[in-house]
């Protein structure tokens, strides 16, 4: 249940200090667990067959060693055992010396994509199959927790580009939306977290809030009637 693939970093996946960006980092998750999920039979088209879709609840990676541009990565990642709602999967990133240079894991949901509801998905994964447990990021996937200090405000209305297969803001999108709304400078990240709250439908406008302390940025995504769409979480380094 183990599953790798190498990818081509580009200089479009990087910023402008030559460190990969959020949205790269979670692009990456995404392709090798949907190409996971294709060779373990849970794959995006099996499942839309079913009136399935695979979400994002929750993401999280933490950054151990820099990648520079051009290079050629290593990609892992393995599900954990399936539960009933939630499902876990984990990633390493290797730079091109074989070091870990990302860990990452996210929790993923089955919604039906009619009623647009979650559903048990236990069922669609391989019987009898063997698990890898091992944890990319060591702890369990929590809930954002909001912090107190200076706001300021940022608003985006999702494009065209922004929307995928399932019909809404793809889940790598909203790294870009928090950090254009931070706009962090030469401050290399150290761990990005996402929760995704309710789906972001085409054109539907978001206010961003950013709150910072000592140690972390917080940034939460609402829509102009005030629902809570996303949160990010983001640690920098020095």
């Amino acid at each position: 249940m183990e599953y790798s693939k190498e990818f081509y970093l580009r200089s479009a996946d990087f910023d402008m200090y030559e460190r990969i960006t959020p949205k790269t980092v979670l692009e990456l998750f995404q392709d090798i667990a949907e190409k996971h999920a294709e060779e373990i039979g849970n794959g995006f088209y099996t499942l839309f067959s079913k009136n399935l879709l695979w979400v994002t609840a929750r993401t999280k990676f933490v950054v151990e060693k820099n990648i520079a541009k051009y290079s050629t990565v290593k990609v892992k990642t393995w599900p954990l055992t399936p539960q009933r709602l939630i499902f876990r999967r984990e990633y390493l990133i290797y730079n091109p010396d074989g070091e870990i240079a990302i860990r990452g894991s996210t929790d993923w949901m089955i919604i039906n994509c009619v009623t647009r509801t979650i559903v048990p998905g236990a069922d669609t994964f391989p019987e009898n199959a063997k698990y890898c447990e091992e944890l990319a990021i060591n702890e369990k996937l929590r809930k954002i927790k909001e912090i107190d200090g200076e706001k300021t405000f940022y608003e985006v209305t999702p494009q065209y580009t922004d929307i995928d297969l399932n019909g809404h803001v793809n889940n790598t999108k909203y790294a870009d939306f928090a950090i254009n709304a931070i706009k962090p400078g030469n401050k290399p990240i150290k761990s990005f977290q996402a929760d995704y709250h309710k789906e972001v439908l085409p054109g539907e406008k978001l206010k961003l809030t950013v709150v910072s302390n000592s140690e972390k940025t917080i940034v939460k995504g609402e829509n102009t009637e005030g629902e809570k769409k996303f949160t990010c979480e983001i640690v920098f380094g020095e």
